[in-house]
């Protein structure tokens, strides 16, 4: 029992409102759990529950940040609002951790904001499914991925930038990210069929 297991059981709370909650309600039962005893559950009870929230808070502010400059159309074109709300939602039940944290946090919020039924279902799908694969893409060890889409990306892209809707014809498309070698560039292969023209009549 001690130092590592209190700095533990602090670490989750500023992260988690839901434990923080359980805490606040049964801190001995919270802190046994994380191989505290009675006495040392008392004193992290009697820190400030404020000051707790303030950490906690800018916390997600940081991480909100972070993924905000990894899916930067996704931010335009959501709203600032919308997308803060959107993401203290997935901070509440995500945790990152790793080197690459503030990516894996934008791909795990990505799959959030797929789930959620008036951006799944529109042109947003397709540009927060684009950033979240670019993200993974990105990855230095991975040779390849891919992403569907049901509109082209450059149409994708001038809705998120000048607020001009895909056509609502969809226009289904597959996007290969790929390296030749393994330290080789990434490029990128569309693959979708030729545009709609109408035939002349005479």
């Amino acid at each position: 029992m001690g130092l590592a297991e209190s700095q533990a059981l602090l670490a989750r709370l500023l992260v988690d409102a839901a434990l923080r909650e359980r805490f606040v309600a049964d801190p001995t039962g919270v802190a046994a759990a994380f191989g505290l005893d009675a006495e040392e559950a008392s004193g992290l009870a009697r820190a400030s529950a404020d000051q707790v929230a303030w950490f906690a808070d800018s916390l997600v502010r940081k991480r909100r940040g972070a993924v905000a400059k990894c899916l930067p159309l996704t931010r335009r074109a959501l709203g600032g609002d919308r997308f803060d709300s959107l993401f203290r939602r997935h901070a509440a039940a995500f945790i990152p951790g790793g080197v690459a944290r503030h990516r894996d946090d934008a791909i795990a919020f990505a799959d959030l904001l797929g789930r959620v039924e008036d951006i799944a279902t529109t042109w947003l799908g397709d540009l927060v499914r684009l950033e979240a694969a670019s993200l993974r893409a990105s990855e230095p060890v991975r040779r390849w991925s891919q992403c569907r889409l049901r509109h082209r990306p450059d149409a994708v892209l001038r809705a998120a930038l000048d607020g001009a809707d895909p056509p609502p014809r969809p226009c289904p498309c597959l996007i290969v990210w790929f390296r030749t070698t393994r330290r080789g560039r990434l490029r990128r292969l569309v693959l979708a069929p030729p545009r709609w023209r109408p035939r002349s009549r005479g």
